[in-house]
């Protein structure tokens, strides 16, 4: 009984260090456990593997116009609406704050780019991404860095002007939290 008990809570562990409180997906250390295992294996096949490093539009906005209540139930329904969408062997992960990953391996770029999609069509929460394709690489240091150059990409080629514009309201009255808690 005692090792079933030491067992059951050493899963209970392990799960919990390698998950966003949150929203329920995996958090970095979690997500760079499961690229740095799924990474040699794709390369040695000469599969690609795709990450999309993806960033909640204004999300500082919402925070500072609703509360953070509100940006945190945001969070958790924006996540919900992806995880919908994902495929079995994606993998979502939050890295914190509005900043979210999302490891496709053996994806090529443009069913990524479909994947992405029907991301946006889930939920009406604007976002940026950046997304490439790598089809030999074998750490997460270099995928993530080359996503996050492009996210970067992305968000200067939008421009300042589109990247300021208030968050609509509808956006926020889906959250789910009362009126005076706004």
């Amino acid at each position: 009984a005692a090792a079933e008990f030491f067992g059951s809570h050493s899963r209970r562990m392990r799960h919990s260090a390698s998950r966003d409180a949150l929203t329920g997906l995996l958090n970095r250390q979690g997500l760079e456990d499961r690229v740095e295992k799924l990474l040699p294996v794709f390369a040695s096949r000469g599969l690609p593997v795709s990450m999309a490093v993806l960033d909640l539009d204004n999300f500082k906005t919402v925070n500072d116009i609703y509360g953070h209540i509100a940006g945190d139930v945001l969070l958790e329904r924006v996540s919900a609406a992806w995880r919908g969408q994902l495929r079995k062997g994606d993998g979502p992960c939050r890295l914190g704050g509005d900043e979210f990953v999302l490891f496709m391996p053996g994806t090529g770029e443009g069913e990524a780019a479909t994947l992405l999609e029907r991301l946006r069509a889930a939920h009406s929460a604007e976002w940026s991404v950046g997304l490439v394709c790598m089809p030999t690489v074998r750490k997460w240091s270099e995928i993530y860095r080359a996503a996050d150059a492009e996210l970067y990409k992305a968000k200067r080629s939008r421009g300042a002007q589109q990247m300021s514009t208030p968050v609509p309201r509808a956006v926020i009255e889906d959250t789910g939290v009362p009126a005076e808690g706004r």
